[in-house]
């Protein structure tokens, strides 16, 4: 299962079926107002914030340094060579300020964290959609790049909740790319 894809300018988001699974076990455990497997969750957090809400706040003070570094790789001349390999259909990696920044033209979605390598893949969509798309691109997957991901399995509410937090950081940050 991908946790850290999107497609377009919505989050990527599990089946509809898993949802309504979701919202019944919700429903059927005991009266508990908590989900299932959300025992870390303090009772006034949002669902699946539980796991995620110290690192949301760690990453709300460190909001004008992700500004500036994804304006730093947006204007960097070897951006350029992303938006060529896109023109031309071709793969390409870059290396700007320590990220590596991949195109990768058979990719489904606008782009994808590769915590491996410290970096983000870039695909078609991210040039295609709008103008503000690749800002958002970025943005979000700094943001996954800065959160982390732990090395074992996340849980479906921690999934969907970085996956939501990114979607609406990029929102919210991206028209101060101008």
């Amino acid at each position: 299962m991908i946790l850290d894809c999107r497609s377009g300018s919505r989050p990527w988001r599990t089946r509809n079926v898993r949802r309504e699974q979701d919202k019944r076990e919700a429903h059927s455990n005991d009266g508990n107002d908590r989900r299932p497997g959300d025992k870390d969750r303090p009772k006034d957090a949002p669902e699946g914030q539980g796991e995620i809400a110290p690192l949301l706040v760690r990453i709300a003070t460190k909001e004008d340094d992700f500004v500036d570094e994804a304006k730093q790789i947006l204007k960097h001349p070897d951006f350029g060579k992303l938006r060529d390999a896109h023109e031309k259909g071709d793969t390409v990696v870059v290396r700007i300020n320590g990220r590596e920044i991949q195109y990768e033209p058979g990719l489904s979605s606008s782009g994808f964290t590769n915590h491996e390598a410290g970096g983000l893949l870039i695909g078609p969509e991210a040039f295609t959609i709008s103008r503000d798309e690749m800002k958002k691109t970025v943005l979000q997957e700094q943001f996954r790049l800065h959160l982390g991901m732990p090395s074992e399995r996340v849980s479906d509410d921690f999934a969907r909740a970085s996956t939501d937090a990114a979607f609406e950081f990029a929102n919210r940050l991206f028209e101060r790319l101008d």
